[in-house]
């Protein structure tokens, strides 16, 4: 079952955004109104990820947590709702924050939220973006996101 997890991980991995396409979708700049971005934003996240209603803040929103194993792979839970997880299981969600920016234009900004299961621990530890700790595969999950909408938001690119 491992070996299968670490599989599907290896090939998202080649599947993922190149080195070029990543640093293209965190520079962007867009000239559309922030509601326009968040609601682009909101869309291709929704492809892949459960967006909670409300938002935490002004121009942002989160996905609803999920658990996957330590290698990547998604939990599901089973009967009453229940995840079975295991040492080194994470719990992630992500937000998407549309910033404002000088002269009328707005970026995007994802980042990871991550609890990690520590066995024998009343809580789950709690992961920073930083954290030498945090799973490769995390990061992989935002820069996708990013760059997802990132490439649907293009025609809003703001020139240079």
């Amino acid at each position: 079952m491992q070996l299968v997890a670490l599989a599907v991980v290896a090939v998202l991995s080649a599947c993922g955004a190149s080195s070029a396409q990543l640093q293209m979708a965190r520079a962007a700049q867009y000239t559309a109104p922030p509601a326009t971005i968040l609601e682009l934003a909101k869309a291709v996240t929704a492809e892949n990820y459960t967006v909670e209603p409300g938002s935490p803040a002004p121009n942002t929103f989160v996905t609803r947590r999920q658990w996957y194993a330590k290698e990547g792979g998604r939990q599901s839970a089973g009967a009453g709702n229940v995840s079975q997880v295991s040492e080194g299981s994470v719990n992630l969600r992500l937000a998407v924050e549309i910033v404002e920016l000088e002269g009328g234009r707005v970026s995007v900004v994802v980042t990871p939220d991550a609890l990690q299961y520590v066995t024998g621990s009343p809580k789950p530890r709690e992961l920073a973006p930083e954290d030498p700790e945090m799973p490769p595969w995390i990061h992989g999950r935002v820069n996708e996101l990013a760059v997802a909408i990132y490439e649907r938001a293009k025609p809003y690119v703001a020139k240079p």
